[in-house]
């Protein structure tokens, strides 16, 4: 466990636990086994990446709170590529015509059934964010707290954005990163959450 971050047993209990469920629900998202790389869970919207095996970096530090924040909130904000899934839906068995699932939107998720997840969010830089309500806020800045990766932080990094465009494309990215990729990384008493950008979606080494 790295020396620089240590939780009380609080939150040791949440980041195990969490407030909504027991560990086995929170790792219902897990699409693999332990000790391989696991991708995100599937979704219903397509995704290609141009920046196939580009690792994005994040500071454990840093993620964190992001995720004990995610784990004791009791509601919760689907990623962009979570609008789709049926079973976070207020009505699970709603038939829509296609023009209306072409206007889905955060009004049609039930924010209780969302679980506990980090948001991986490229559009002012690419970095991660809880997805707890109320959004968890930054005490330094007047925007919610979130997590820059290494090299894409525009308060820092003046090439960001051309890295970005060239890692996730050009269009604004917002997708489900699993608590587990966390939980696993700090276990081990990484310094980093490493995230591995594949063609078709994310992956992590749990």
């Amino acid at each position: 466990m790295s020396a620089a971050l240590s939780l009380s047993q609080t939150e040791e209990r949440l980041l195990g636990h969490g407030r909504s469920g027991t560990l086995d629900r929170i790792l219902s998202n897990v699409s693999m086994p332990f000790g391989g790389w696991t991708r995100q869970p599937s979704t219903l919207i397509p995704r290609r990446y141009p920046g196939a095996g580009q690792m994005l970096l994040f500071k454990i530090e840093a993620v964190m709170p992001l995720a004990l924040h995610a784990i004791s909130c009791y509601e919760r904000r689907p990623a962009e590529d979570q609008l789709y899934d049926k079973s976070l839906w207020h009505d699970p068995n709603a038939l829509l015509m296609r023009s209306e699932m072409e206007q889905i939107d955060f009004q049609h998720i039930d924010a209780a059934k969302v679980p506990p997840a980090l948001e991986l969010v490229s559009d002012s830089g690419i970095y991660l964010m809880s997805n707890g309500l109320p959004v968890q806020r930054d005490s330094n800045r007047n925007e919610c707290l979130c997590a820059f990766a290494k090299g894409y932080n525009p308060y820092k990094d003046q090439d960001w954005k051309r890295w970005a465009v060239r890692v996730l494309g050009n269009r604004r990215v917002s997708t489900v990163v699993p608590i587990i990729w966390i939980r696993k990384a700090y276990e081990r008493g990484d310094t980093f959450l490493r995230i591995e950008v594949i063609e078709k979606g994310l992956r992590a080494y749990v």
